[in-house]
């Protein structure tokens, strides 16, 4: 179950009203509230699979950011054109991740629609993205693992 932590005055809490300050990040974690420091508490919200979905894919961009495979400059007209699975004759495993999945998915969550079932990319970055002298992209792995557990979890 993912939610969201914000920071809330006690104050508010009494008064059942939330006047959350900030999101902080989103977690797997229960429902909770409990005191933190005495001033405030931490309060959870459960999140909407659309909500989770979209969380997920801006952590596999953040990661992607960290790890110096994110793009400025989008791959030729051409590359898009590819019938293989991934692209994967006409671009790097992360261009299609930047370039066609992350467009795909965002567009589905504006559009509500169904979001893919029995999903695992995983595999195919694990295999991808390793090799001597890769940089450890153990990061945007754990990510991808995530929105697959996320895909499969919600299409059960």
């Amino acid at each position: 179950m993912f939610c969201c932590i914000d920071f809330v005055s006690p104050e508010s809490i009494a008064d059942g009203v939330n006047l959350g300050i900030f999101s902080l990040q989103w977690y797997a974690c229960p429902p909770l509230k409990v005191p933190v420091s005495g001033n405030f508490w931490v309060e959870s919200i459960i999140m909407s699979t659309e909500n989770k979905v979209r969380q997920s894919l801006q952590d596999i961009e953040f990661a992607m950011r960290e790890t110096d495979l994110w793009q400025t400059v989008p791959p030729e007209a051409e590359a898009f054109e590819s019938n293989e699975p991934f692209s994967i004759d006409t671009m790097a495993a992360e261009q299609w991740l930047q370039w066609v999945f992350l467009p795909r998915m965002y567009a589905l969550l504006e559009l509500n629609g169904p979001f893919p079932t029995r999903f695992a990319i995983t595999p195919y970055f694990e295999e991808a993205l390793s090799g001597d002298g890769r940089p450890d992209y153990s990061a945007l792995l754990a990510q991808l693992r995530c929105l697959d557990d996320l895909l499969n979890k919600e299409s059960e």
